[in-house]
């Protein structure tokens, strides 16, 4: 019988047990049960707190999205887009290993999607404004670029797409 630990501890041991085992096997082949083993949580407080693996890397993605925005605004980052972006870099580097779990996972939309999220939440400005897409766009691009040299290669689907 697994002990008792608190949710956020227990939402973090199974955040990270997902993360090891996509380094070492590819996330198609990775169950709950491996999940729940390596978080050493039951499959009660997997589902009490996630729906799927989808999820797990989807709410991580989100807490760490929250933790960067959080980072830009302390660093008062959007008041200058340029710093904004080298901030969103470092961040990148410093969260690299999600970037790169869920790039090989062929789930890079949803960093772009987390990234989208935050850049319209930081500047609000952007959604009324006509070039607001492009810098959105642009975003993506140095976000795909840079895991992409984290990876060391560019792993693409099936249909020669890129990961994004």
């Amino acid at each position: 019988m697994a002990k008792k630990i608190s949710a956020p501890a227990a939402k973090e041991c199974i955040y990270t047990a997902l993360i090891l085992l996509m380094r070492s096997k590819e996330y198609d082949r990775i169950s709950v049960v491996d999940i729940v083993r390596k978080a050493g949580v039951s499959r009660m407080t997997y589902y009490r707190h996630f729906t799927s693996k989808e999820d797990v890397l989807a709410k991580y993605m989100d807490e760490v999205g929250q933790r960067v925005h959080d980072s830009i605004i302390a660093q008062n980052a959007q008041e200058d887009f340029y710093k904004y972006v080298c901030t969103i870099l470092n961040q990148l580097s410093e969260y690299g290993d999600i970037g790169v779990a869920a790039c090989r996972a062929k789930l890079g939309e949803m960093i772009l999607n987390c990234i989208t999220k935050y850049t319209f939440e930081t500047f609000d400005e952007l959604s009324t404004l006509p070039a607001g897409e492009y810098l959105i766009s642009y975003m993506e691009h140095i976000t795909h670029e840079t895991i992409v040299n984290e990876l060391g290669e560019c792993y693409e689907r099936e249909d020669n797409e890129n990961l994004f």
